[in-house]
């Protein structure tokens, strides 16, 4: 203690004697901070209230405390400090104090810019977070001493390019995040020392195009991921212009870019490549060239948010490795191919195609073809029916159809009738839907809007089967034939019979002026060929006959006029034993001779007149017998 008592004396004489300058001032007392420091190390470290210290695990936290520096009073012997959440503006010298840590998070602070050498006394520094301050710029000795650090976190700062040497001092760097900054250029040697980096993001930033192959060739040993997303790249070009030389890469992150063309090139050499993110972009097609050298790797691929409007057949045939597809939000998808993934019928066991609006038909045999497949996700889509499956998928445990538009009929009674059978059966190996999927609503038709699908009756969803259609009309038009063919019969055999009873009579229109609105109405009395007649019968018969007609003068369809004044004449033309009667106008028939196809003779009185059953009027003698 008597040292630095003499020393401050010592100090305040020359103070007052020479006036030394103020910066020898500071560093004397920086020099008295530190002898005391170590004096009391020995005895208790000094632990700000506003921290949580652990000196049995030899760790600080001082995150949101609102400090300006860094505190220089904790142990020494820290492996752990974390300064997130301050007001910190500067590290320099300030941590000389603490050679041994391990991590230290400076991250959300208002760091500008890091000096040369102010990180040379963490030797040990195994993880950095430099995250969220406002560094602008990377001196190219800023890093100069952690030959140690592995993980360094400079993400959502304000850097605009990276340098030559800006990492040359990190030959042990596993991880590099450089996201969200503005780096609109990457300088041809700034990874050249960063040979056993795994994980590089530069997500966020301004890039318009890559940097050329060799700037990538100190990375190709051992990168794996790489993620590029949500910068302004608007195509991949091949050979040197590509990643080529990235040959251990895993995971490749494209998703938010203006991609629009992609050199059937761009991914030669990244034959152990098994995701691809190629989201959001401006792709209008599938690019099956450029994905072809990664069909023996490729697992993952995420197509989703482009501009394609159909998926053609064998669209990922040269992915036969593939795992996982997706392509949800394609707003301007309408159609897929049923045999568009008919390649991956082995592999595929996650197929997400969600919110795609105009996507209307599902072709059920595109999903009959992958028997690999475990979760499908068709939710919020623009589907109104689902065709039967008929070879569902063996291993299906996910299936979500849920806020779809769907038109709850006889097309939906399959799905209706899968679920209800596996709940009855208690089936373990069956299809689970998922809470979505229970609560489908119909949208139609009218009678059902609102109501919940799983929910309805059976009955709801019955409709006739094309067979049962196909059945009913076939016998309907039977009947009708059946039906026509009867109704000709009867036709026929009616004219038939009314042939029979009128023959060959004909009813024919007066000459001359002699027109009346009377008609007789026909009673056919035959009197059958060769049967003999007593006189007294003939003349009651005819008698009889003309009795009976006269009532029905005005009745009958022919039209046979009376009063004519040669009406015998009129008689004799019309030939018809119905029209054989006498009238005040006309003579006396004489007694005449009945004639028959064979020769029959008859008694007949004067007052008797010939009958012929053929309706003509002789004059035969009448013979007795």
């Amino acid at each position: 203690m008597r040292r630095p008592t003499n020393m401050f004396v010592n100090l305040r004489l020359r103070s007052s004697a020479g006036r030394p300058s103020m910066m020898m001032i500071q560093n004397l007392s920086l020099v008295w901070l530190v002898m005391m420091t170590v004096w009391s190390s020995s005895v208790q470290a000094f632990c700000p209230s506003q921290c949580q210290c652990n000196d049995h695990a030899l760790e600080a936290d001082c995150a949101g405390s609102r400090l300006d520096v860094v505190p220089i009073l904790l142990n020494p012997a820290l492996r752990s400090l974390r300064l997130a959440h301050n007001r910190i503006v500067t590290i320099r010298q300030s941590l000389d104090f603490y050679t041994d840590l391990e991590l230290l998070d400076l991250s959300h602070n208002a760091l500008t810019a890091l000096g040369q050498r102010q990180l040379g006394s963490q030797k040990v520094l195994r993880a950095l977070n430099l995250s969220y301050n406002a560094i602008g710029h990377l001196d190219s000795h800023g890093f100069q001493g952690l030959g140690q650090l592995q993980v360094l976190d400079l993400r959502h700062n304000e850097l605009t390019s990276i340098e030559d040497g800006s990492f040359s001092e990190l030959q042990q760097l596993v991880e590099l995040d450089l996201s969200e900054n503005r780096i609109e250029r990457l300088s041809d040697q700034c990874f050249a020392s960063l040979g056993r980096l795994r994980s590089l993001n530069l997500r966020a930033n301004r890039l318009q195009q890559l940097a050329p192959s060799p700037s990538w060739t100190p990375l190709g040993a051992a990168l794996l991921s790489l993620d590029l997303s949500h910068n302004l790249l608007a195509q991949l070009d091949g050979g040197d212009g590509g990643l080529s030389a990235l040959i251990e890469l895993r995971q490749l992150n494209l998703s938010n870019n203006t991609l629009h063309h992609i050199h059937y090139a761009a991914f030669d050499g990244l034959g152990r490549l098994s995701e691809l993110d190629l989201s959001a972009n401006r792709l209008e097609y599938v690019p099956n060239d450029a994905l072809s050298p990664l069909g023996a790797s490729l697992r993952l691929l995420d197509l989703s948010a482009n501009y394609m409007s159909q998926v053609g057949a064998g669209a990922f045939a040269e992915l036969g490795q593939l795992e996982t597809l997706r392509m949800s939000d394609v707003l301007t998808l309408q159609s897929i191919h049923r045999d568009a993934l008919a390649f991956l019928n082995a592999t595929l066991q996650t197929l997400v195609l969600s919110n795609n609006k105009q996507w209307r038909v599902l072709e059920p045999q595109m999903l009959s073809q992958l028997n690999g497949l475990r979760y499908v996700d068709l939710s919020g889509s623009g589907l109104e029916t689902v065709e039967q499956i008929d070879n569902w998928p063996p291993h299906l445990e996910h299936f979500d159809l849920s806020g779809n538009p769907l038109q709850c009929n006889c097309s939906m009674h399959w799905l209706w009738q899968h679920q209800h059978q596996m709940e009855n059966n208690n089936n373990n190996n069956s299809v689970t839907f998922s809470a979505p999927m229970k609560d489908i609503v119909c949208q139609g038709p009218d009678s059902l809007v609102g109501r919940h699908f799983f929910q309805l009756e059976e009955s709801h969803l019955m409709c006739w089967s094309l067979a049962q259609i196909i059945i009913i009309a076939l016998v309907s038009a039977l009947v009708v034939v059946v039906l026509t063919a009867v109704a000709l019969l009867c036709c026929w055999r009616h004219r038939r019979l009314h042939q029979k009873h009128a023959p060959s009579s004909s009813s024919s229109s007066s000459t001359s002026g002699s027109s009346t609105a009377t008609s007789h109405h026909h009673h056919h009395h035959h009197i059958p060929a060769g049967t003999v007649l007593h006189p007294h019968h003939v003349k009651s018969h005819l008698t009889n006959n003309i009795l009976h007609q006269q009532p029905h003068l005005h009745h009958h369809h022919h039209h046979h006029h009376v009063g004519h004044p040669n009406h015998l004449e009129h008689l004799e033309q019309h030939l018809h034993h119905h029209n054989l009667y006498q009238t005040p106008d006309s003579p006396p028939l004489k007694s005449k001779t009945l004639s028959f196809p064979k020769t029959v003779d008859y008694f007949l009185n004067d007052d008797d007149y010939v009958y012929h059953p053929g309706g003509h009027i002789k004059p035969i003698p009448v013979t007795a017998v």
